[in-house]
């Protein structure tokens, strides 16, 4: 997987006149070129914990780091009912990333 995200890419011209972008792709000790499209994008979601015990530093680093939490997901609207219902005591609301 980390060779696949190295981002190293030539431009390439298909027979179409498309531009492609062409890398070396490694995987189980095979190696080929592939093709990969401009608009390629990867989003890996983990969790905090396992990050920081099971993930390689090098795949963690071909990635830009965002934190996401319930609350931070929910939409301008979503936060509004979630507040008028905790504010309410309608029912107890809690982030369960939050810290105590």
């Amino acid at each position: 997987l980390l060779d696949a995200l190295n981002v190293h890419y030539v431009k390439d011209m298909s027979t179409d006149g498309d531009i492609l972008h062409k890398t070396m792709l490694s995987m189980a000790g095979i190696t080929q070129s592939v093709f990969v499209l401009p608009t390629f994008r990867c989003i890996a979601l983990e969790d905090r914990d396992e990050l920081k015990e099971h993930v390689m530093p090098p795949l963690i680093n071909r990635f830009s780091k965002a934190t996401l939490t319930y609350a931070s997901a929910l939409s301008q609207q979503q936060r509004l009912v979630r507040k008028f219902i905790a504010s309410h005591g309608i029912v107890q609301l809690e982030d369960k990333n939050k810290k105590k």
